[in-house]
């Protein structure tokens, strides 16, 4: 199917089997992530790259399940993976805020040459849109104590602050802020 619309199921019969191997990659990965053990999940989760081909919507229906998943390995591998991906319009930033929101996220987090998440964060709100809408969606999920300092920190050290003007950045803390 070849439509704007419905692009999801894009399909070359040229290129069937490729395209064969890359469904049973993406239901493996989705089965796998029903499983608690990390291992398991984690081997899944590194077959990640080979589905390129595929729409980005059935990427992120593998982020969404991993940024909620109940081992907290799973929940740290895929918000690196989710960190680094390109981004699209049906990004999943309110599972991303949700794990953002996890406290074990935090451990170890000002050792710089330990924690590589504050770097791929600080890269990630450097691009405008996903600082606007992870700050729209921190506006609308309260965030704990630790996740809203790191957070606030992150946004204090990030150079292009200035691509939303202070005026929007301050609007979006004083929301932050007030959250209850």
């Amino acid at each position: 199917l070849e439509n704007e619309d419905l692009d999801f199921f894009s399909y070359q019969l040229e290129k069937k089997s490729v395209f064969e191997n890359c469904w049973k990659i993406f239901f493996v990965i989705m089965e796998s992530l029903e499983e608690k053990q990390s291992h398991i999940v984690s081997a899944a989760l590194d077959l990640l790259p080979k589905l390129d081909i595929l729409h980005p919507s059935w990427l992120n229906c593998v982020l969404k399940r991993g940024l909620v998943h109940d081992n907290d390995s799973i929940i740290r591998k895929t918000l690196e993976i989710t960190l680094k991906v390109t981004y699209y319009a049906s990004f999943p930033y309110e599972q991303l805020i949700e794990a953002l929101n996890k406290i074990f996220i935090y451990e170890d987090f000002f050792c710089f040459e330990k924690n590589k998440l504050f770097f791929l964060l600080k890269d990630f709100l450097r691009q405008k849109e996903n600082m606007e809408n992870i700050l729209g969606c921190a506006t609308i999920q309260a965030l704990s104590p630790i996740p809203l300092f790191c957070f606030t920190y992150i946004l204090s050290s990030t150079e292009e602050k200035h691509l939303l003007g202070h005026d929007n950045l301050k609007v979006y803390i004083d929301r932050i802020l007030d959250h209850k």
